[in-house]
């Protein structure tokens, strides 16, 4: 497909690695995870053909930027939010690695700013509605209840909740 955008990025899909977990209240390691998750696609095991027929390794628009830098960082998520505003003004359509459940706040935050009408979908067996955990309102358990309180998606669907309690 050819693109008619001068930057030429409009069709690519990013891939953005968001190693955070300093918001997960009970175990580190979420902050591994983009890493692994490349290891994984690119390792030797891994049969990148799909049931259609496409050698996703092969897509010439997949384009790895990288992960995120927290180096020294006071302010995560406005770096989160910086990072995901810049490939999305690239024009690329982003696939983000976490990370805890926290940055998914910043990620749609980002979002909201460049596209108006956002719906999520949420496959989670949590809602993480929690208005604040452990005195963290950024925590792992409350970033869809600072999306919606704070009006950056239209309509939250969420589907394979199995624990949820009265608060949420």
């Amino acid at each position: 497909m050819k693109s008619t955008k001068k930057n030429g990025h409009e069709n690519w899909i990013g891939i953005l690695g968001i190693p955070l977990d300093k918001n997960s209240s009970f175990k580190k390691g979420p902050s591994l995870a983009p890493d692994r998750i490349r290891e994984s696609y690119f390792s030797e095991s891994t049969n990148l053909w799909s049931e259609k027929g496409i050698d996703t390794g092969s897509i010439k628009l997949l384009h790895d930027l990288g992960n995120i830098s927290f180096d020294n960082k006071a302010d995560e998520f406005q770096l989160i939010i910086d990072s995901v505003k810049n490939a999305l003004n690239l024009g690329h359509h982003l696939i983000c690695l976490g990370g805890d459940h926290s940055i998914t706040f910043p990620i749609i935050k980002a979002h909201s700013q460049k596209y108006e009408c956002l719906n999520i979908l949420h496959l989670d067996a949590h809602p993480d509605l929690y208005d604040s955990l452990k005195g963290n309102p950024y925590s792992h358990a409350c970033p869809f209840a600072r999306i919606m309180e704070k009006s950056l998606a239209k309509r939250l669907v969420q589907a394979g909740i199995r624990t949820m309690n009265s608060h949420q």
